[in-house]
């Protein structure tokens, strides 16, 4: 009679530490849902911009009040506000379902001067070819990539 008895203490453990099992797996499972599927927008705050309408922004940041938005949403909106080349700076967050986007705007060139190449043909070539042009927005690095280009053709 003692085996059952001292089956039986085992048994109430293991039944025990089961149940403790399957409520830490249905906590991760909760909080793996709540961090997979985000929160809702209910509101967008844009601020910053001058030049680069609110509409704008928003279409390029691809997202609308009531998308459910997590981490990589927000990953996904920097990079493509990033690329479109209008912003220096960008920050994106969220709090209490209102999601905030941040923009510092690249300044916009308002002429370009070539100068140095007394040839009109070569300097009109050149213009062509040129990435930057007047009323759009200044890129340094594009700056770096456009005088490598006219320095080496």
């Amino acid at each position: 009679m003692f085996v059952p008895k001292l089956f039986q203490k085992v048994y109430k453990v293991y039944s025990f530490m089961n149940k403790i099992f399957f409520f830490i797996l249905l906590i991760l499972f909760v909080l793996n849902n709540k961090i997979a599927f985000g929160e809702k927008i209910k509101d967008i705050i844009i601020s910053g911009n001058d030049r680069i309408p609110n509409e704008t922004i928003l279409m390029f940041s691809g997202i609308n009040i009531d998308d459910e938005i997590n981490d990589n949403k927000l990953n996904k909106i920097l990079k493509e506000l990033y690329n479109s080349n209008f912003f220096e700076d960008i920050s994106v967050s969220i709090d209490k379902n209102i999601l905030t986007i941040k923009v510092k705007e690249l300044p916009i060139i308002d002429n370009i001067i070539i100068d140095g190449v007394k040839a009109k043909k070569i300097e009109e070539n050149i213009r062509e070819n040129l990435t930057l042009k007047p009323r759009s927005s200044f890129n340094e690095i594009i700056l770096r990539e456009e005088e490598i280009y006219i320095k080496t053709t």
